[in-house]
């Protein structure tokens, strides 16, 4: 709590310094994000009169669609209607919850937020808290400190009630071990796979079959839309490339921007907080601060003290360093003493509305006001990067005007001295780069665009690049002949005839053995083969897992007999399952697995409530979905 206490200025928050990672909390209610976006605006929906505005979604709905292919996710396997729902029903929860975590007062105090930020590594340099890096996060990302305490706080929140929830659920005694004995269990166990490709001559598929399979399918045998591209794009890095500059604009920017290569006065601090609360009132604390002082006057050393005393756990186990920091930090109050001390020197106790400091100053650094020589490599590769950033932007408004004013791509490309580029056709879900980012599919296949023949509008496709484009070639999708899909249909009519006859000659083989057939006669009558495994584990490896979990679902024998079951598996094959015997583990292994599976099955259950309250949280709110 207390560097952000020493750095409440007049904002209240974490000094000007703080900003950085977004927390994520992933699972029932999504993720979270910052809402910087215009409630104002266009909505998607409405949460019990507050709106949910169409930015936040979009930008929920990209980073999902990124988030899945940083996983490995081909762009052609993500079905963006089903992203578009889940997206939008991770928003609606959370915020749903959102309202009822202000309604039953659920907190995060600021001395746990703070905590939370000391400890991100995001905000630390060789392992310890850096001011700096404080500094140089806030102006890059561009939000306020009172936006990330906020997001952070409410990520916060979630964070704890699933916490709170998932671990409150558990397993009696009694369940766990159940659940442990079956898990325990060894199973001996022989099955029979009837392949598909076995039936290959036992199948018939007649000519109409084909035909009534086609009439009642005729949508997955319609060609995908395509559209074949002409695009012209802007980098900037062709513009960073292409600088020409004299001496006398360098010296002119380094006079305009001189105070980006200065360097204020900085002071290496370190301090002991005495905070009052419950347990410390003001004069107890008064107290102890003043007979620190005195033992520092005695020559104490003061990291020793720091680390006995402090109540500030970001900087007590450093010896209460707070690391080189210029004016502006720190709580004008707090720097007003701190930057009047010399080296090596400390204050008295200095009360605050929180508690008393005492501070010591280890080291200055005095300012540095370089001449344009000390730094003329640094101002001119900033030159050329300024300039770069403003040609380029100057090149891409005039793009966005000769986008609109030409009914085609070959004016701007030769006013702009660029290429006209080509793709091959493309469909929705085709892996084209350019097709990752959702806009250019969008501008794409929009109306304007694709029946109009218009010029798209100026598209950011990532830092630093810009693009016009327009539809070179358009193949509407088409219904395909007959002829063109029939040797199609007859692979997945015969496929789907072979399924139903595996299934068929599986349980016909599970009633012949239950009539009182042998196991064995009834293979061989069949055609097919007994695959013995033995005694098994629930978790055995080297298993087909359909077999593995059908095998543990069958009964167990009674008296002589064998238990029987079958499975359908991922190509459609059915197999035959016999259990012929089991053995349970009566070692002390099983009481240990039985308090492990109280854990885990517990966590499960836990989430189980979780998804029952988010139905029940959304059965009684009223959401309303715009058109």
């Amino acid at each position: 709590m207390l560097i952000q206490k020493l750095r409440d200025g007049s904002e209240g928050v974490l000094g000007k310094i703080l900003i950085g990672v977004v927390v994520i909390i992933f699972g029932f209610f999504g993720f979270g994000s910052f809402s910087s976006f215009n409630s104002s605006g266009p909505k998607v929906a409405t949460v019990n009169g507050s709106e949910i505005p169409l930015g936040e979604f979009e930008y929920e709905l990209e980073r999902s669609r990124r988030t899945l292919m940083a996983r490995g996710v081909s762009l052609t396997d993500i079905d963006d209607d089903r992203l578009r729902q889940t997206a939008l029903s991770q928003l609606i929860d959370r915020e749903i919850f959102s309202q009822k975590s202000a309604e039953w007062n659920m907190q995060f105090s600021d001395t746990m937020i703070d905590k939370d930020i000391l400890a991100s590594a995001a905000f630390q340099t060789s392992g310890k808290f850096d001011p700096d890096l404080f500094k140089n996060s806030l102006a890059s990302a561009g939000y306020s400190v009172e936006r990330y305490r906020d997001e952070l706080r409410a990520d916060k929140i979630f964070q704890q009630f699933l916490t709170g929830l998932g671990d409150s659920s558990f397993l009696t005694e009694m369940e766990a071990k159940r659940v442990s004995a079956l898990l325990s269990q060894k199973r001996e166990v022989a099955f029979l796979e009837i392949d598909l490709s076995s039936l290959v001559d036992k199948v018939e598929v007649q000519e109409s079959e084909l035909k009534q399979f086609f009439d009642e399918n005729r949508r997955i045998f319609v060609t995908e839309e395509t559209v074949a591209l002409e695009y012209i794009e802007l980098k900037k890095a062709d513009f960073l490339e292409t600088i020409d500059f004299d001496g006398s604009q360098v010296e002119q920017f380094f006079l305009e921007n001189r105070a980006d290569y200065e360097k204020q006065e900085r002071r290496n601090l370190s301090h002991i907080f005495l905070e009052f609360s419950a347990e410390k009132n003001r004069q107890e604390v008064m107290s102890l601060a003043s007979n620190i002082h005195s033992r520092l006057l005695a020559g104490e050393d003061f990291a020793r003290l720091a680390l006995q005393y402090s109540d500030d756990l970001g900087s007590k186990s450093e010896g209460g360093m707070l690391g080189l920091n210029p004016k502006g930090t720190f709580d004008p109050d707090f720097e007003g003493v701190a930057f009047a001390l010399t080296r090596s020197s400390f204050s008295s106790p200095i009360e605050v509305e929180t508690g008393v400091h005492i501070v010591k100053v280890n080291d200055i650094q005095a300012p540095v006001k370089p001449s344009l020589e000390d730094v003329r490599a640094q101002v001119e590769s900033d030159f050329k990067i300024r300039k770069a950033e403003d040609d380029f932007y100057l090149a891409s408004n005039q793009l966005s005007e000769l986008l609109f004013e030409n009914p085609d791509l070959e004016i701007p490309a030769e006013i702009l001295g660029v290429a006209i580029e080509r793709t091959e056709p493309l469909t929705r879900s085709s892996e084209h780069p350019l097709f990752i980012e959702s806009q250019v599919v969008e501008a794409a296949f929009s109306s304007d665009v694709l029946m109009d023949g218009n010029n798209s509008d100026l598209l950011e496709i990532g830092d630093g690049r810009m693009i016009g484009l327009r539809v070179h070639k358009h193949t509407p999708a088409y219904q395909k002949d007959f002829s063109e899909v029939s040797p199609e249909i007859f692979e997945l009519v015969m496929q789907q005839k072979s399924r139903v006859l595996s299934e068929k000659l599986a349980a016909d083989i599970v009633a012949q053995i239950e009539g009182g057939s042998l196991a064995q006669y009834a293979a061989d009558q069949a055609g097919y083969s007994w695959t013995v495994l033995g005694y098994i584990t629930p978790s055995q490896e080297g298993v087909n897992p359909k077999i593995l979990s059908a095998a543990f679902k069958i009964p167990r024998p009674t008296d002589k007999s064998e238990s029987l079951g079958t499975a359908i598996l991922s190509d459609g094959s059915s197999a035959v399952i016999r259990v012929s015997s089991v053995e349970i583990d009566r070692a002390d292994s099983a009481g240990e697995l039985a308090g492990e599976i109280k854990n885990v099955f517990g966590r499960q259950r836990g989430f189980d409530e979780i998804r029952y309250l988010q139905e029940s949280l959304r059965d009684a709110s009223d959401v309303d979905l715009s058109s």
